[in-house]
């Protein structure tokens, strides 16, 4: 009846070269950025200076959420001996401070992180 639906589909070979993308290969010894989903309900990650493919971090981009909400985006340097939680944590809270306290100030939420207090005005 459903006989059709064991096979498994895969795409048609392109015989056009320009609708095929090139092979990726990774040429330069640097890396200019790593790409982070960071949900502030959840431990923050370090990030290494040396990426898996042996290429230098500079800097990581975060997409910051909270409790699954997208806050914002922060880009930061990765150090030559990486990016540790805690400085990751201080450049969320630089960039993304003011629209990070009233989303802490609403009742019944705990999280990994909680942020400094507001300075005083």
């Amino acid at each position: 009846m459903n006989s059709g639906l064991s096979r498994s589909w895969s795409p048609p070979p392109r015989d056009v070269p320009i609708l095929t993308a090139p092979r990726i290969t990774p040429t330069a010894a640097e890396l200019p950025a790593v790409v982070l989903d960071v949900d502030l309900a959840d431990p923050l990650p370090s990030v290494p200076a040396v990426h898996h493919d042996g290429r230098r971090v500079r800097q990581a981009w975060a997409l910051v959420r909270l409790f699954t909400e997208p806050l914002g985006t922060v880009l930061v340097d990765v150090p030559e001996d990486g990016l540790r939680p805690a400085d990751l944590g201080a450049a969320i809270e630089a960039v993304l401070g003011d629209q990070l306290r009233p989303a802490w100030a609403r009742p019944c939420r705990s999280t990994a992180w909680s942020p400094p207090p507001s300075p005083p005005s």
